[in-house]
């Protein structure tokens, strides 16, 4: 398999994980939530380390490419909403509207440090590619 097909081949698992996620009901959905709701509120500072495994491929290579995605879109895109999503997505199987209602019900201190940990996540990163 040529490096395209096998990248091709893993987007498209990652985007079907992406959406057997989306369709997650019931009780299975909610300790989803508590989970995330739990790890995030006890440290928010897991999303920053496990944003650095995300971007190194420990998820997966389909789930680092659409990470990598996200990264490389203008500077105008939510990157740090973007990103946060796809890890309450790979690490809890949580979905994406969950994770923007869990978001909003934080206090602003909480948003703020969960942000800035994203944001050292990916200014790592790209130090890490630069050298």
């Amino acid at each position: 398999m040529q490096s395209y097909e096998y990248e091709l081949a893993e987007k498209n698992k990652t985007a079907r994980r992406l959406a057997e996620i989306e369709r997650t009901s019931g009780a299975e959905r909610k300790a989803a939530y508590q989970d995330m709701q739990q790890a995030l509120t006890d440290c928010p500072s897991i999303i920053q380390d496990r944003l650095s495994w995300l971007l190194d491929g420990t998820y997966g290579h389909g789930e680092m490419l659409r990470a990598l995605e996200v990264i490389d879109l203008s500077g105008r895109a939510n990157k740090p909403a973007q990103l946060m999503t796809l890890f309450c997505a790979f690490e809890f199987g949580v979905k994406g509207a969950d994770v923007r209602k869990f978001f909003k019900s934080l206090t602003p201190d909480v948003q703020t440090a969960l942000t800035d940990g994203i944001n050292q996540a990916i200014k790592e990163w790209l130090a890490d590619q630069d050298e």
